[in-house]
């Protein structure tokens, strides 16, 4: 009481307006409601405006309610033209396998990515509360140190990765080609080999290189469709992967960066090969089901 009277100036207890935590069906509906009414309003404004806890908030929208959060998706813009190539491409690959997955154990497909030892700064992440501006900034390089990654992925096993630090052109391209053909296998010399429509790629060097190893074996321009990364795992799954793997530990500089790109595409396994070979195979289905329109927001 002496502390109560000390801190307070009073023996009075305080009139608390406390939020309710008790989720009655009354309150479920009226959360329901203000949910549906605005899909984008956040779990903390939801509580301020319902009266309930933030704890009850979260129980009543996600265990109760069965609402969960969904992140927008963003994908290469497709034009007209582009959905019957990409139908095509899906017919011809399931008429390729023929029902028989194994047949993607001698399929390679193939992507290059670039690998930013700088990451993107959000100021809006970087907020600090003082009484006066402490002048905080930050210093990007004006051509920040990048490192090009390229794979090749199979059902059965991953190549790569194989390191380049400038644009590739025609001839840096073909260099790499030649390090993925040093790298297979006896029993691999008859893949098929696929790539996508880029420059570089479909350059004349390139193909009567690509031609004169592989045949007839080249998935390139006139058969692989425009704007399809959600139709080829390295797009789908591989990038995305290794870049959340490699960023984790900040790495300092490209030494490092190197390190942490080979270490976790290692990490791969066959038994994850043989699962994005599968849905693989899903996405044609479902590109196919979609007439060429784009899918992945429905799987």
């Amino acid at each position: 009481m002496i502390k109560k009277f000390r801190e307070t100036g009073s023996l009075l207890e305080k009139n608390r307006n406390r939020q309710k935590s008790v989720l009655t069906p009354v309150i479920l509906q009226d959360i329901q409601k203000a949910i549906t009414r605005s899909s984008h309003k956040s779990l903390r404004k939801l509580s301020a405006q319902t009266g309930i806890l933030l704890g009850s908030a979260h129980t009543a929208v996600r265990k109760m309610l069965k609402f969960y959060p969904y992140r927008m998706q963003v994908f290469h813009g497709l034009i007209p033209g582009d959905y019957a190539k990409r139908v095509n491409y899906c017919r011809w690959f399931k008429n390729l396998i023929r029902g028989n997955i194994g047949v993607l154990d001698q399929v390679f497909f193939t992507d290059e990515a670039w690998f930013h030892l700088s990451g993107y700064v959000n100021s809006q992440n970087y907020g600090t509360w003082r009484t006066e501006s402490p002048h905080n900034y930050t210093e990007t390089a004006l051509h920040p140190q990048k490192i090009g990654v390229w794979c090749a992925i199979s059902r059965r096993r991953l190549i790569g990765p194989l390191f380049f630090e400038n644009t590739t052109n025609a001839e840096a391209y073909q260099e790499l080609i030649q390090q993925f053909i040093a790298l297979l296998q006896v029993d691999e010399r008859n893949c098929w080999f696929q790539q996508d429509s880029a420059t570089a790629h479909t350059a004349a060097s390139t193909m009567e290189i690509l031609h004169e190893f592989f045949g007839e074996n080249v998935i390139s321009k006139g058969v692989w469709p425009p704007k399809s990364p959600d139709l080829t795992s390295p797009d789908f799954f591989l990038w995305t992967y290794v870049k959340d793997t490699v960023y984790r530990s900040n790495p300092r500089d490209l030494k490092q960066l190197k390190m942490n790109i080979t270490r976790a595409i290692k990490e791969v396994n066959e038994r994850t090969l043989r699962k994005f070979a599968s849905n693989m195979v899903k996405h044609a289905d479902k590109c196919i089901e979609m007439n060429g329109h784009h899918f992945q927001h429905l799987l």
